[in-house]
């Protein structure tokens, strides 16, 4: 039963990742964005959400939340490495590398403060 809860809540944030995605989309298409910003912005929100992921399932002792966040983490960067540089020009390249170096850097502070929670897991 609790694989089941978990399998349902990743579900759910799944859902909530393709809204958030197809929102980002719809609000491309009203604001006129250019491809480059509108791949960054879907980065930022998938990082955001892919962070909260790992955050929750930090607090709330659940290992299928910190793998899918992880994941999700990895996907984005990937993803911005493949995809979004290749639209932007030197500057946004150059604050988009520091603004990911400094967002990785808090993620595995944070993950390391917070560690001793990821140890006590229930099976």
């Amino acid at each position: 039963p609790q694989v089941l809860q978990q399998m349902q809540m990743l579900q759910m944030h799944l859902t909530l990742v393709l809204f958030g995605s197809t929102l980002i989309y719809q609000l491309k298409a009203l604001a006129a964005l250019d491809q480059g910003y509108f791949l960054s912005s879907l980065s930022v929100f998938l990082a955001i959400f892919g962070r909260a992921l790992v955050g929750t399932g930090l607090w709330r002792r659940q290992v299928l939340w910190r793998i899918a966040g992880i994941t999700l983490l990895a996907v984005t960067v990937l993803k911005l490495f493949l995809f979004d540089l290749s639209a932007m020009a030197t500057p946004g390249k150059i604050l988009v590398f520091v603004l990911l170096g400094v967002f990785l850097l808090l993620i595995s502070y944070l993950y390391q403060k917070y560690k001793h929670l990821a140890e006590r897991d229930a099976p």
